[in-house]
């Protein structure tokens, strides 16, 4: 805004009528005056604006017989800061717009690589003012160059081997002189080409994994660069016939297994050997559970051994894996069975024997036979027709205890072997009697 002054200069860039007004601002406290009445411009177009220039007199140097490059040249435009190019083969949708403009000169040379009617067009620059409109095209004819020698066809077409049954075709051709690379494809019958990947590049022989049955036909063309392209397709043809039935795989046959186990443990399991099996695969299980495959494998041997907690009845198979080229054969089974261990014979343990007491003072020396293995003995005794027994704190290691008993009467007692810790013989009890004393005259 003017602010203070009492003047303003805008830039108007459309002509037309237009108004204009202004008004005074008082300031805070006495606010803003009225507007004045508009008063009334126009501005109208200039008379000395001419369009800009189109470029004129367009024409290249030579018409090519044969690829290569072209020289454009028009009539300069005055005050044009550079200029625009663009070609194309004529009627095509797309116009080509070299990386590399004239700039500010009225020329351009422009390398075309293939036969063919073409136009062309320019328009200048003029910066600040803006572009011309594009010429009306210029047209030339590249024609075909006769002297050009026909780019070979690979030849002596040949495959390897012609297969029966699925795998890989090894395709080889004899070289073209110069070729920087060979395209290749194939297809079976008369379906899509198949452009494997990677090709061949320089070499003249590529292999490729075919895995269906049928008639094929199969291309290769010699690839000179980007200044001769590429030459025709030479084509052969092949055909991958079913393999006859093949012959089953043998199974393993005279299955072992060692011991007939009695009792959980090793067993060890034998087979005749299959020729040609690079490995056997081995499992086995439990009545009809689930199938085990112990680890490791048996690789190349006819035999395993396997540790078996459980005991039952078994099955188990073994198969012949003859490699990647042939898979494996059919399982063959076998069975047997683990049966408990017989319960162990238990010997009882003997009886102390020839039990005797001897009173002596109020105690009681009690003796035994010795029991041959015993490492101690229980003892224990009470009073005749009474529920429990007395067992002093220190049970005897030998074969006699002796123990206070302080009052006559009618006693039982009772002693047992111990062969080990735990392990106790049955007990073998005995009555004794301890007299009344009787006191002196």
């Amino acid at each position: 805004q003017p602010g203070s002054a009492t003047t303003i200069t805008v830039n108007i860039g459309v002509v037309g009528t237009y108004r204009w007004r202004v008004r005074a601002d008082m300031g805070s406290q006495h606010g803003n005056g009225p507007w004045t009445t508009p008063t009334t411009f126009t501005i109208l177009p200039d008379a000395a604006s001419t369009p800009i220039p189109i470029p004129s007199n367009l024409r290249q140097t030579h018409q090519l017989r044969g690829p290569g490059n072209v020289m454009f040249n028009w009539d300069a435009v005055s005050g044009a800061v550079s200029y625009d190019f663009r070609y194309r083969l004529t009627g095509a949708a797309e116009w080509i717009i070299p990386a590399a403009q004239p700039g500010s000169g009225n020329n351009l040379t422009v390398t075309i690589g293939a036969a063919g009617a073409y136009e062309w067009q320019v328009r200048a620059d003029m910066g600040a003012q803006g572009e011309s409109e594009w010429t009306a095209s210029g047209f030339f004819t590249i024609l075909p160059d006769p002297t050009l020698t026909p780019i070979p066809v690979p030849g002596n077409l040949r495959q390897t081997p012609p297969l029966r049954g699925l795998g890989d075709v090894v395709f080889n051709w004899d070289a073209v002189s110069g070729a920087a690379s060979y395209d290749f494809s194939y297809r079976l019958g008369q379906g899509g080409w198949i452009s494997p990947s990677p090709q061949p590049g320089s070499a003249t022989t590529i292999t490729v994994n075919i895995g269906v049955v049928g008639t094929y036909e199969w291309r290769v063309r010699a690839d000179m660069g980007s200044q001769l392209g590429n030459g025709p397709w030479a084509t052969g043809g092949f055909t991958i016939r079913p393999n006859p039935t093949p012959t089953p795989i043998p199974t393993p046959d005279n299955l072992q297994q060692t011991p007939p186990q009695r009792g959980p443990g090793d067993v060890v399991f034998n087979w005749d050997a299959v020729t040609g099996a690079v490995s056997y695969d081995f499992s086995y299980r439990l009545g009809q559970g689930g199938w085990i495959s112990p680890s490791p494998q048996p690789g190349s041997a006819t035999t395993i051994t396997v540790n078996i907690g459980v005991v039952g009845t078994y099955e188990w198979r073994v198969r012949a894996d003859m490699g990647s080229q042939h898979g494996n054969g059919l399982w063959t089974t076998g069975r047997f069975a683990i049966q408990p261990n017989p319960a162990p014979v238990l010997t009882p343990i003997p009886t102390p024997s020839n039990l005797q007491e001897n009173i002596q003072n109020g105690n009681v020396v009690f003796s035994w036979g010795a029991v041959s293995g015993a490492t101690s003995y229980g003892f224990s005794y009470r009073d005749a027709g009474r529920i429990g027994w007395i067992y002093p704190s220190s049970q005897p290691s030998s074969t006699t205890i002796t123990v206070a008993i302080g009052h006559d009467g009618t006693y039982e007692w009772r002693v047992r072997a111990n062969i080990s810790v735990g392990t106790y013989g049955r007990w073998v009890e005995r009555t004794f009697m301890i007299p009344e004393q009787t006191a002196e005259p």
